[in-house]
């Protein structure tokens, strides 16, 4: 049997997800199961629960525009800025790979808004789209004038449907405002007109988000319930990166995965280590 708009709707409502929210949704359709009109049937519900002044926001991401990184490099090369329009068949085709079905949907439909980045784009609709999309930095994509500062910046919420944090994005952000050493890595990035940039601020694993799901649950932070079958957490961003931010303050390695074979984590650890020794 599938899902129908009201029963999917009915299970936003029993979340806490209320009129006026605004929303990072992080979701896997495939967990949520078989749904009559799949991710628009999903996105439509969530857009009748929330109403005319909500918003939803969604990642974007490309990064197979990410060459290569450049802790060492030296390559800076001018590049022109995108527009929307551009920036939406840039991120087609990657964007529903890598970010899933329910983001893609999402971008794609005429009504949404999309933030001028060829890497880590978000697409959001709703009365807030503009504010959170418009102005987004080239440099620290996940920081400071980012999409989920906005959020940020309003007391959004985050949605996580059948995903956990590893998929939490906001986490990044935390990450940035607490300026942890390996938050200011560099990569080269491919742009629209097919140029390069040196990114400065690129963020990388994710992994070792899932620790701060028990820490969150032990503050009562989370609401959890189902989206059709999918498992599902609700919480306040300020919520979640106040934590973060803590958790690194006691701990500057605590959102690193564990995995000895992490490039990426194993040269975070260097330079935080390094910091460490002044």
């Amino acid at each position: 049997m599938a899902w129908t708009k009201e029963r999917i709707a009915a299970d936003f409502i029993d979340l806490g997800v209320r009129t006026g929210d605004s929303l990072l949704v992080h979701a896997s359709m495939r967990a949520v199961g078989p749904v009559d009109g799949g991710a628009d049937t999903v996105i439509d519900a969530l857009l009748e629960v929330i109403g005319p002044d909500g918003t939803i926001l969604v990642p974007a991401f490309n990064e197979r525009n990410i060459l290569s990184d450049s802790w060492n490099d030296s390559l800076v090369r001018s590049v022109s800025r995108a527009s929307n329009s551009d920036i939406a068949t840039f991120i087609e085709g990657p964007s529903r790979e890598q970010v899933g079905v329910f983001a893609a949907c999402l971008a794609s439909r005429e009504t949404a808004s999309l933030s001028s980045h060829p890497s880590f784009s978000f697409a959001a609709i709703g009365k807030n789209a503009r504010f959170l999309v418009d102005g987004a930095t080239f440099h620290y994509p996940l920081g400071s004038n980012s999409p989920l500062a906005r959020l940020h910046q309003i007391n959004g919420g985050i949605l996580l449907i059948g995903v956990d944090h590893t998929s939490n994005s906001a986490l990044h952000l935390a990450e940035n405002w607490i300026d942890a050493p390996y938050a200011r890595r560099k990569a080269i990035v491919r742009t629209v007109d097919d140029s390069t940039e040196e990114m400065e601020g690129s963020p990388e694993c994710s992994l070792g988000f899932a620790k701060i799901e028990p820490i969150l649950r032990q503050a009562r932070i989370l609401r959890s319930g189902y989206v059709g079958n999918a498992p599902t957490q609700r919480m306040s961003i300020q919520h979640v990166v106040s934590m973060a931010i803590e958790m690194m303050r006691g701990n500057p390695e605590s959102l690193l995965c564990d995995d000895p074979a992490c490039a990426a984590c194993t040269l975070a650890r260097k330079f935080t280590s390094k910091q460490d020794r002044g």
